[in-house]
């Protein structure tokens, strides 16, 4: 394999699908370790309290969709297919709460996932 396939492969293994309202679904990827360390909120003594996920990770971190089409973006919009756009994802979600705290939380417990198979594998 050459580079390419290698980051693709190696980015495909962080991602999963997760499903949104009737029909419609976006392919999320873990943050890397490195920027999951931006995401951590530390307490007074600088320990690792939270981890949070919001607007600016939701919309990085998903990088594909099913299920949408024209009609999702203006009333005249046709019922036809629409490929992923990131510019797009980032207009649909701003107005979405609900689904944009489903997907923050999809985030943090992918990375959380992560964090326990790493600690699982160390203990073996």
């Amino acid at each position: 394999m050459g580079p390419e396939q290698l980051i693709a492969a190696a980015l495909a293994g962080r991602a999963e699908w997760f499903d949104l309202e009737a029909g419609k679904r976006v392919r999320v990827r873990r943050p890397s370790e490195y920027e999951t360390r931006q995401l951590f909120v530390r307490d007074d003594g600088g320990k690792v309290s939270s981890i949070k996920a919001d607007l600016p990770e939701v919309i990085k971190h998903v990088v594909d969709w099913s299920g949408f089409s024209e009609a999702d973006f203006t009333p005249a919009g046709a019922s036809d297919p629409v490929p992923f756009s990131a510019e797009l994802w980032a207009i649909w979600i701003e107005d979405r709460r609900e689904d944009l705290f489903a997907v923050a939380n999809k985030i943090i417990a992918m990375i959380l996932a992560h964090e326990e198979a790493k600690v699982a594998t160390a203990k073996n």
